[in-house]
C-alpha cells in the first residue's frame, strides 16, 4: 500500500488539476526507495505523444536529462545493462551511469507516463527490480481507486516511525492516511474508520489530542507503545473506544494483534521469556491483579519485566492507567468515573497521580481541554 499524504487526497477529491503531479512525485520517491537508486525521472505524455510534464526526484549532481524520442512507443518495461548496444537513447550520457531501467504505464485519461531509473552504483538492474516497481504501481493504483470510491480511512496520527510496519500489517485492505495536525481533519472528505497513534511511555497532556479526535468522529483509537524483542522493533497496542467495535474495527484490531510485531501474537508465545513479559502486560492491560493471575512469582516477574521493558511493572501500570483516564476525560467523562475506571479507589489518589503525571489536575484538564 502506498501511504498518500492527506493534502494530496483532499486536492484529488476537490478535482484540482495539479493534483496528479505531486502525487506522482510521492510515488516516484517510493520507487527510488524500493529499488535502491538515488535518482529518477518520470515523464508524462499526452494523447498526441507530446511531452507535457517532467517530474524528478533524488540527486544526480545537476546532470542533464536527455528525453529519449522513441521511448513513448514502448509498451513493456526494459532493463539496459549493455549501454553500448542500447535499443534507444539513454536518459543520461554514457559514462555517467552503469545501468538503466525504463518502466512505461498508461494513465486513465489517455496519457502515458514513463519512469526512468539510471544507476550510478556498481550494480546492474535485475528482474527482481521489475517486480518491486510493479508492486509499487499496483499499490499506487489500488490506493487511488480507494480514494475515488471514498473508502473508509485509517488515520495514522503522529506515528511516522510506525508507518512502514502498519503498512505491512494492514496490507491492501485499508486506506492509510498520515496526519500530523488535528486541523487537517476539519471537513475531512473521506469517512474515517479508525485512528492509530504512538506513545513512547512519556505521558503528556498533548496525547489528549488523539483522544479528542476519536471522540469527535466516534471512532476507536489504537495506541502503539514501543517494545523491543532482540533487535526487532515490536510493540504493544492498546485500543480505546466509547462505542462497541464494529466488524470492520475488530478486523483491524485482529490484524494488528495477530502480527509478528505485536507482543500478544503467536510468535511471541513461542518465546518463553517474552511470552511471560506479554502475559504481565496482558494482565495489566485487562486491569487484573498480578498476584491472582500470574503463574510464576511476582519478584521474578518484576525482575525480567524491568530488564526487558526498561521500566518497572508499577511504572508501566501507572502509565496505562493514566493514559486510559486521559482518554475518558477527553471523551467528556466526569472525574469520578475516570478515577474508578482507571483503577483508583479514591478520587484524591487519582487526582494526585494525574497531577504528578501531567502537571494539571483532572478538573483543570476538563476546564482547559473540553471535549469537542
Amino acid at each position: 500500500m502506498v501511504l498518500i499524504p492527506y493534502e494530496l487526497i483532499k486536492d484529488f477529491l476537490k478535482g484540482k488539476a495539479d493534483f496528479f503531479e505531486p502525487l506522482l512525485l510521492s510515488f516516484l520517491k517510493r520507487i527510488l526507495s524500493e529499488v535502491g537508486v538515488k535518482f529518477g525521472t518520470l515523464l508524462i505524455f499526452d494523447k498526441s505523444k507530446d511531452l507535457i510534464s517532467m517530474i524528478r526526484a533524488g540527486e544526480m549532481e545537476g546532470r542533464e536529462f536527455l528525453v529519449p524520442p522513441d521511448i513513448i512507443e514502448r509498451e513493456e518495461p526494459l532493463i539496459i545493462n549493455d549501454l553500448e548496444n542500447a535499443p534507444y537513447n539513454l536518459s543520461i550520457k554514457k559514462g555517467m551511469i552503469n545501468s538503466e531501467m525504463v518502466y512505461p504505464f498508461r494513465l486513465k485519461d489517455g496519457k502515458t507516463a514513463v519512469v526512468f531509473l539510471p544507476s550510478e552504483e556498481s550494480f546492474h538492474f535485475k528482474e527482481e527490480h521489475f517486480e518491486r516497481v510493479k508492486k509499487v504501481f499496483e499499490e499506487f493504483f489500488s490506493s487511488l481507486e480507494k480514494i475515488e470510491n471514498n473508502r473508509e480511512a485509517i488515520i495514522l496520527y503522529r506515528c511516522e516511525d510506525w508507518e512502514k510496519v502498519l503498512n505491512s500489517i494492514l496490507d491492501n485492505e485499508f486506506l492509510l492516511i498520515p496526519v500530523k495536525e488535528t486541523n487537517e481533519l476539519e471537513k475531512f472528505p473521506i469517512p474515517l474508520n479508525f485512528l492509530i497513534t504512538s506513545c513512547n511511555f512519556r505521558c503528556a497532556i498533548d496525547c489528549s489530542s488523539a483522544f479528542r479526535i476519536s471522540t469527535k468522529f466516534k471512532i476507536p483509537v489504537g495506541i502503539i507503545r514501543p517494545f523491543k524483542k532482540d533487535e526487532e522493533s515490536s510493540f504493544l497496542c492498546s485500543f480505546y473506544s466509547l462505542f462497541s467495535f464494529t466488524p470492520s474495527h475488530q478486523k483491524i484490531i485482529d490484524k494488528i494483534k495477530g502480527s509478528r510485531f505485536h507482543v500478544f501474537s503467536k510468535e511471541w508465545k513461542d518465546d518463553g521469556r517474552h511470552y511471560k513479559i506479554s502475559s504481565i502486560q496482558r494482565i495489566l492491560v485487562d486491569g487484573k491483579k498480578l498476584k491472582e493471575n500470574l503463574y510464576f512469582s511476582l519478584p521474578y516477574a518484576s525482575s525480567i519485566f524491568k530488564e526487558t521493558v526498561g521500566m518497572g511493572i508499577k511504572e508501566f501500570s501507572k502509565c496505562l492507567r493514566m493514559c486510559y483516564s486521559l482518554f475518558l476525560l477527553s471523551s467528556g467523562k466526569p472525574v469520578g468515573y475516570a478515577s474508578w475506571k482507571s483503577g483508583y479507589r479514591f478520587c484524591s489518589s487519582f487526582s494526585k497521580a494525574f497531577f504528578d503525571t501531567f502537571g494539571i489536575t483532572p478538573k483543570s484538564f476538563i476546564k482547559f481541554y473540553p471535549p469537542q
